[in-house]
């Protein structure tokens, strides 16, 4: 059962990854409650959370590969 008063502690990390989209720069994500964080190599420690902004395609992909 969820507690809202404990925060996750984010103790469980994925490996740093690199995006491209991103410069280059690398971040972990919390393999408890998902949230994604910038990696500073050079220390070697879990920076502040990266947001996250997905941009939708303004139509569906059905539409874009001409389908019906």
């Amino acid at each position: 059962m969820p507690r809202p008063w404990l925060r996750c502690r984010h103790r469980r990390l994925t490996f740093p990854l690199t995006a491209r989209e991103d410069g280059g720069a690398a971040h972990v994500t919390c393999l408890d409650c998902g949230r994604e964080f910038w990696y500073d190599w050079e220390h070697m420690r879990r920076g502040k959370e990266r947001s996250l902004s997905i941009a939708w395609p303004d139509e569906p992909p059905a539409q874009r590969r001409g389908a019906a």
